[in-house]
């Protein structure tokens, strides 16, 4: 018996791509970054170690919550 005829179908494939004007402007929602209180001033000026540290664990909050927004504004590009 001959091999069956083979099936032919278009299937639509979604591919991500990057568009620079998306990523741009999501920035540009969030503003510019905040002023992190973790500067050589700040630390230099810190009257104790426990100062210096709490003045360093308050820049990383700042740069994680602004990394989780960047994130998040430019995951709306993926899609």
């Amino acid at each position: 018996a001959p091999p069956p005829e083979p099936v032919i179908r278009t299937v639509e494939v979604r591919v991500p791509y990057d568009d620079p004007a998306c990523a741009r402007a999501a920035r540009e929602r969030l503003g510019p970054s905040p002023a992190y209180p973790d500067t050589d001033e700040a630390l230099r000026g810190a009257t104790s170690v426990f100062i210096g540290v709490q003045i360093l664990q308050a820049g990383r909050i700042l740069r994680i919550a602004r990394e989780a927004a960047l994130a998040a504004a430019l995951e709306t590009c993926a899609r």
